[in-house]
Formats: C-alpha cells, sequence, structure tokens
C-alpha cells in the first residue's frame, strides 16, 4: 500500500461538505495514481472498461449517477450537483466565522471556542475574505477574551495596536510572527491553562480540612463572639485553629 494511502469515512452530504469530500477523493484518487482519469476539471478521456463490479445499495445520492458509465462521470455529476459556487462558499465561511467569534464565556468551554475561532479563522484566510483582512480578527479576539480576563486583553490589544501601525506603513510586509492571529491565540491558551487552573487553599480551599469534627476556621467567616461546638484536643474551649499546640506559631 502507498505511504500516501488515505482512509477516511467522509460522507458526501451535500454543498456543506462537497470541498471536504472532493479534497479525500483527491488525495486517494492520488494515491493509486488514477486522478488524473477522475478529475472532473479536467477533459474526459475514455478507457478501458473494467469488469463491472456489483453495486451497492443504491441511497439518495447513488440515483443520480447510477445510470453514469465512468466514475468520471459520476464525479461530474456529482460536481454539478454539490460543487458550491465561490459566493456560496464565501457565503457559508463568512457566517461561520462571525459565529464563532462569538464567545459565551460563562457556558463556552475556553480550549474548545480557542479551535472553533481558529479554524473558523483560517478557513476566512483562505479566502481573503474582509472580515480578517489586517488585525480586524484580532481585535475580534481581544473583544471576546476581554469577558475572561480584562487585564489580558488590555494588555495584548496595546502590542496588537503597535503592530497594526508599523503594518499600516507597508501592508505589503507580512506582520512578524508574534503578531500572527494563531501565535497570540496560542500565547493566550497558554496564560488561561496557567492562571485559571484548579488550585489547592490550604485553608480548605478544594479540600476542607476538619478534625473533632469541625471545620476549618477558614472555611466560612463566623461571628466574632462565636464559640466552638465541642472542646478543643487540648481541653480549653477554643477553636482548634487558635490552639498554640496545633499551631506553634501562635
Amino acid at each position: 500500500m502507498s505511504k500516501n494511502a488515505v482512509n477516511s469515512d467522509i460522507i458526501l452530504e451535500g454543498q456543506s461538505n462537497w470541498e471536504l469530500w472532493i479534497f479525500v477523493v483527491k488525495r486517494i484518487a492520488e494515491a493509486g495514481d488514477v486522478w488524473e482519469y477522475i478529475d472532473p476539471d479536467r477533459p474526459h478521456h475514455p478507457l478501458q472498461k473494467p469488469e463491472k463490479p456489483v453495486r451497492p445499495v443504491p441511497t439518495d445520492l447513488l440515483y443520480h449517477i447510477k445510470d453514469k458509465p465512468t466514475v468520471c462521470d459520476q464525479i461530474k455529476t456529482l460536481q454539478g450537483l454539490y460543487s458550491p459556487t465561490s459566493a456560496d462558499q464565501e457565503y457559508r465561511i463568512q457566517k461561520a466565522y462571525e459565529s464563532a467569534k462569538v464567545l459565551h464565556a460563562r457556558r463556552s468551554n475556553i480550549e474548545d471556542w480557542c479551535s472553533d475561532f481558529l479554524t473558523a479563522y483560517n478557513r476566512a484566510k483562505q479566502l481573503d475574505l474582509p472580515e480578517v483582512h489586517g488585525f480586524r480578527a484580532h481585535k475580534d479576539l481581544i473583544r471576546a477574551i476581554k469577558q475572561v480576563d480584562a487585564a489580558y486583553a488590555a494588555s495584548i490589544s496595546l502590542d496588537i495596536f503597535k503592530a497594526e501601525e508599523t503594518w499600516n506603513s507597508n501592508r505589503n510586509a507580512p506582520a512578524p510572527n508574534q503578531a500572527q492571529l494563531p501565535t497570540v491565540l496560542a500565547d493566550f491558551l497558554r496564560y488561561y491553562r496557567t492562571t485559571y487552573s484548579r488550585k489547592t487553599n490550604i485553608h480548605g480551599g478544594i479540600f476542607e480540612a476538619t478534625l473533632n469534627q469541625e471545620k476549618s476556621p477558614y472555611s466560612k467567616k463566623r461571628p466574632r463572639d462565636a464559640m466552638p461546638t465541642k472542646p478543643c484536643l487540648c481541653g480549653d474551649t477554643h477553636f482548634w485553629g487558635q490552639c498554640p499546640y496545633i499551631d506553634t506559631a501562635l
């Protein structure tokens, strides 16, 4: 088997996944050195017809191609039905980006959102859509992560504005690597993972310590005149956190 062989479960569903489906078909065909014979964008050259295999049970899509004599004719038919126009593709990717850039910080998984946003950005960038031209996507990112950490968003916005000013003086030059959106997003993810990971609290954070069935005095505030429900281990009446035998620093 060729080392470039591709295995995929991608099923053509219509215009929504034509580009991905034809990409997989092309990779598989190229691995078998047959793409030139089934490329729907090239003139068809008749080939010697091989022995006809047993057809699978037809689906709705197969009804469109079951009478076509060659694979090339079948793919050309599917291309005419489902290959999106440039306008269709731009519209779908534009809508996908507009949706992906919105972050609902309280109910969204931040890492999943970052992955979805980067995917939508890259697809829009490939089509050179105006929504991601220059530093527009960077500003969308700043507005989104401001919900998570306003101070961090303010900090990177200064760097991005400076990079944009430099880029405006020569728009033919690419932005420096540290100002590229994937780099900015990766830096934010590293910061988020470090800063917002769960941390234990020695005064009863995730795990509240108990002694003599009494919760740590740091677990919640208590009135100044509150008294413990049971005597301390030393025999005196005070909270165990106030016992000089338990806490020698007192």
